[in-house]
């Protein structure tokens, strides 16, 4: 009987309608009954228009290789910024022309990000791994301590510490 009613689950030992999530009784005239029902033929044309997860989830090791991509392009534009001492302003505009120069690029266009996530990734996730690199070259190394406090016009107190080592692993001074 399931077989001519494909919305009934025969899993379980009492006739359930999938569509309306219900249990059913009687004959075939009232699962014909059903069928006919606007609330049950609502339910069916819900799940003929939807697509199935399937097809939006993708393959599960191809999405998850493309999410690891777009994370690291992230965190790779973040170090540039760094790097180069860029203001993060340039966060809010700097993904959205690698999507235009590259439209094409499945990474180009999965990086969405502003300052604000740029910050955090830089302070949260490289800032941790840059302090532990810093650190242990410290513990191998001579190096020279720079203080400066400064009171700047808003009577907001900042205390810059400069740290000035020569690095084996990049064979230069590093500040």
């Amino acid at each position: 009987m399931s077989n001519d009613f494909e919305w009934i689950d025969s899993t379980k030992e009492f006739l359930f309608c999938k569509l309306c999530q219900i249990k059913l009784s009687g004959s075939r005239f009232h699962l014909k009954r059903h069928e006919r029902n606007s609330t049950h033929q609502k339910a069916s044309k819900a799940v003929k228009t939807s697509q199935h997860l399937k097809s939006l989830v993708g393959d599960g090791s191809k999405n998850k290789l493309l999410k690891h991509q777009i994370k690291t392009a992230e965190i790779k534009l973040c170090c540039f910024i760094c790097e180069e001492n860029l203001p993060l302003l340039l966060m809010d505009t700097l993904p959205l022309l690698n999507k235009e120069i590259y439209p094409d690029s499945k990474i180009a266009q999965g990086v969405s990000m502003k300052r604000s996530k740029a910050t955090k990734i830089i302070t949260g996730v490289l800032g941790q791994t840059f302090k532990k690199e810093v650190i242990n070259d410290l513990k191998k190394s001579r190096f020279s301590i720079i203080i400066d406090e400064i009171t700047d016009i808003s009577t907001k107190r900042s205390l810059v510490v400069v740290v000035r080592y020569w690095s084996d692993d990049h064979q230069k001074i590093v500040d």
